[in-house]
């Protein structure tokens, strides 16, 4: 599909972030700290979401936030519905305060085992704190390698709780779609509470945009999982790259654009996220 014929697609941008630094300081010794270049406001979001047919939003927490969620639930109280967001917690956290959350529009929690807690589905009170999201009906989002999802899927299934996969799994181009623990991931799809996130194709590609030794890993999660179960996002503001080159926003639309069809897009884009998040009509512009 075109990007023209893309950008004409109304979108919901399951996977950003909001970093305001100026007033909200990263809290100590957590997870990347984002350079001053790699700022991610409201008004620069809702300007950004503007340029690009963007009308609403699953923001999610930083890893430099650690468990201070002020930020996220500024965003959120500013965008008179179009923001929705996937928090975070400390493991010994109660009901009453996931309750908290969820009522100030979060979602789900995120499991960042990749740049904040290797061991966050691992401690004593994993198990719990799943059940009690079980039972509000949260997303458990992670972020994590395949390898390290297979390791964790006992414990997610036993949950029986909603689980949302960033970054296509992250999965390793260089050792194949054939690979046993990406092919795990494709299996878990049994599992009907399962959902993906098609973003952040930069940070595992080897190759420069449009990061074409990932197109047979989209192609196989889309087969396996179907639309109805994936979600589409840019990881804007694009932080934590290395020695990458950050992507424009543009690309994060043309790249998935490339790979499926007009109707699969309107799934991707509007129709699943709307489904999943419940997000209602509106634009994404918010009070600033």
């Amino acid at each position: 599909m075109s990007t023209h014929s893309a950008a004409v697609i109304e979108k919901i941008d399951c996977h950003f972030h909001i970093i305001d630094l100026r007033r909200f300081p990263l809290a100590k010794g957590m997870g990347y700290h984002p350079r001053s270049d790699e700022s991610g406001t409201f008004a620069e979001m809702s300007e950004t979401f503007k340029l690009h047919g963007v009308r609403a939003g699953l923001a999610v927490q930083p890893s430099g936030y650690g468990y201070d969620n002020r930020a996220l639930l500024d965003a959120i109280e500013k965008s008179s519905g179009s923001l929705m967001g996937i928090g975070a917690a400390e493991p010994g956290c109660t009901l009453e305060e996931l309750a908290d959350l969820q009522e100030q529009g979060v979602v789900g929690l995120r499991f960042n085992l990749v740049d904040f807690d290797e061991r966050g589905l691992a401690h004593t009170q994993a198990g719990r704190l799943l059940s009690m999201m079980n039972e509000l009906g949260m997303f458990v989002d992670i972020q994590c390698s395949p390898d390290k999802l297979m390791e964790a899927a006992p414990l997610l299934l036993k949950s029986r709780a909603k689980i949302l996969v960033d970054h296509c799994g992250r999965p390793d181009p260089s050792r194949g779609v054939g690979e046993k623990s990406f092919q795990g991931l494709l299996r878990l799809s049994d599992y009907s509470e399962m959902f993906i996130k098609l973003s952040g194709p930069f940070r595992e590609s080897h190759e420069p945009f449009p990061h074409r030794d990932l197109d047979s890993f989209v192609h196989q999660i889309v087969d396996a999982f179907s639309v109805k179960r994936c979600v589409w996002g840019s990881d804007w503001p694009f932080i934590n790259m290395g020695s990458k080159p950050r992507p424009v926003y543009e690309q994060t639309i043309s790249w998935i654009s490339g790979l499926l069809s007009e109707d699969q897009l309107k799934s991707v884009f509007m129709d699943t996220p709307t489904r999943l998040f419940g997000f209602k009509a509106g634009n994404s512009d918010g009070d600033q």
